[in-house]
């Protein structure tokens, strides 16, 4: 409940007598000129109150139209992957879309950069540092003036931003569920036992254990098109992708079937894209 507006609520009758006797000219009590200042504390506390909530509202877009009029190219980092580029050119687009000064010739830039995660394909990330592999270059560059805002996947994110960042916001999040991928099986439960399932994510590979304790889980690390590059040369005999994934680039026709939310538990801010940049106020 918000307490500030309960308090003004609560004093209406008392802070509209005040003004009553202030609109005559009358001298006010010790306790009228408590109540005042009660008043004026509750008119301070609210305008604090809706400069923050107006705050907490910035879009990242009205922040890069700010950044627009200060420079002459506002730079999007992004990893190089398909996905990664996808996904930095639909921030693009909705940045141009809502902004008329972003639209023209030159004003978004997108700068690919290539991280260690991207580079380090033959380990189990948990073996090598984790999920922070993929933004680190980009972080760097972000607070070394490099780029102006960065585009990531959420999921991928670590759980504390770098100090010196913020997130002002996300693009609207897409269908979170994954997508089951098999040239000779039309579900999970239809492959034979021994038979191998490529992905890199733990999160999947215990799932998949736990209700098909006869299946075999591989590393199996690398972008969209790279996995289902293996998985036609029989690396392995499935594998799983998100969804949006598959639907941002345009390969839905790929997916075998789609695991819903009971068979396969999404990551925390699966498919969600942020979009960060420096905090001015640091």
């Amino acid at each position: 409940m918000d307490t500030t507006q309960t308090t003004s609520t609560h004093k209406l009758p008392v802070v509209c007598h005040c003004r009553a006797l202030v609109a005559r000219n009358k001298p006010l009590s010790r306790h009228q000129r408590a109540l005042r200042r009660q008043e004026n504390q509750i008119r301070q506390a609210s305008h604090v109150q809706q400069q923050s909530h107006k705050h907490r509202h910035i879009t990242c877009a009205a922040a890069t139209a700010e950044l627009a009029t200060q420079k002459a190219t506002v730079k999007i980092g992004t990893r190089g992957s398909p996905l990664a580029l996808a996904q930095a050119y639909m921030t693009r687009d909705f940045l141009k879309a809502a902004f008329p000064e972003l639209a023209e010739e030159g004003a978004l830039e997108i700068v690919v950069i290539k991280t260690t995660g991207d580079k380090v394909l033959n380990q189990p990330l948990a073996d090598i540092g984790g999920k922070g592999l993929f933004t680190k270059e980009i972080d760097d560059a972000l607070l070394g003036g490099d780029i102006d805002i960065a585009v990531h996947s959420m999921k991928d994110v670590p759980t504390w931003l770098p100090k010196g960042t913020i997130l002002p916001c996300n693009l609207e999040r897409e269908d979170v569920r994954d997508a089951f991928i098999c040239p000779s099986a039309p579900s999970l439960a239809e492959l034979p036992a021994g038979a191998k399932i490529g992905s890199a994510s733990l999160r999947r590979q215990v799932q998949i254990l736990h209700k098909y304790p006869h299946l075999e889980v591989v590393n199996f690390r690398g972008n969209v098109q790279s996995r289902l590059r293996k998985l036609n040369e029989k690396v392995v005999d499935a594998t799983l992708l998100a969804l949006a994934g598959l639907k941002r680039l345009d390969m839905a026709d790929k997916l075998t079937a789609v695991l819903s939310i009971e068979d396969m538990l999404p990551a925390v801010a699966q498919v969600s894209v942020l979009v960060y940049q420096v905090d001015s106020r640091s």
